[in-house]
């Protein structure tokens, strides 16, 4: 992150860059997961990225330290509607051109973005006067629906199902990366975890969950870590 200045230095407001800070905060996290892989004897196959500048910086300091030719942007993995900034009076409101960039503007962050990957999971966002910030996500299934919990949850449980058909197709010992958000990520992890919150994580913190698709649904998924697991680097505190 920019600390409490990383709204103002962005020319659209929901999605800044990461800081020189951020970025070292990355590296430490990288080289801690590559070792992590290596203890676990897992080969990282491809990172998926939501489609925001951060999260394509992130998955490139990612993809350097662990060898990763191939970043995928998944529009799935994005920040849920709400928190696009411009929620609180003194927040810009969110920049709609474009709200969220596409994959061919997201390769000048990095080369190693895939062109030719096609999102598993769309998302449509509209204007709206009840969101608080503008922005209102597009239930995927049931347009009626519009609270915004609900919307995100269900969009992630989509990604989810489909993910598990990707990792069907995997080689042995392999695995992928998910770099996303605060709240898709709070999600996924509790989703994989039985709808039980998995612990609390930390800015730039990961964890993994191991996939048996010949278990039953509520056993399918299960924690590798017993918590969050991050690099001893803090970073400078952020400007008062």
């Amino acid at each position: 992150s920019l600390g409490n200045d990383w709204i103002s230095t962005a020319s659209r407001p929901q999605d800044p860059c990461l800081s020189e800070n951020g970025k070292i905060q990355i590296s430490n996290q990288a080289i801690l997961l590559q070792g992590k892989l290596e203890e676990l004897g897992l080969n990282l196959s491809s990172i998926y990225s939501s489609p925001t500048i951060r999260c394509a910086q992130t998955s490139d300091l990612y993809a350097n330290v662990t060898n990763v030719n191939s970043i995928k942007i998944e529009v799935g993995l994005v920040e849920e509607a709400k928190s696009f900034r411009g929620r609180e009076e003194f927040e810009p409101r969110p920049n709609w051109n474009p709200l969220v960039l596409d994959k061919k503007d997201l390769y000048k962050y990095s080369n190693k973005v895939d062109m030719n990957y096609e999102t598993m999971v769309n998302i449509s966002w509209v204007k709206s006067d009840t969101a608080r910030n503008n922005v209102q996500e597009i239930h995927q299934k049931d347009i009626t629906i519009s609270d915004p919990i609900h919307v995100s949850e269900f969009r992630i449980h989509e990604l989810i199902f489909k993910i598990e058909k990707l990792l069907d197709t995997l080689e042995e010992n392999s695995t992928i990366l998910l770099v996303s958000h605060g709240a898709p990520v709070k999600y996924i992890t509790t989703a994989l975890n039985n709808g039980v919150l998995y612990g609390k994580a930390l800015t730039g913190s990961f964890t993994g969950f191991a996939y048996d698709e010949h278990e039953n649904e509520k056993n399918r998924w299960k924690p590798i870590f017993d918590e969050w697991q991050h690099s001893e680097y803090k970073g400078a505190e952020c400007p008062k």
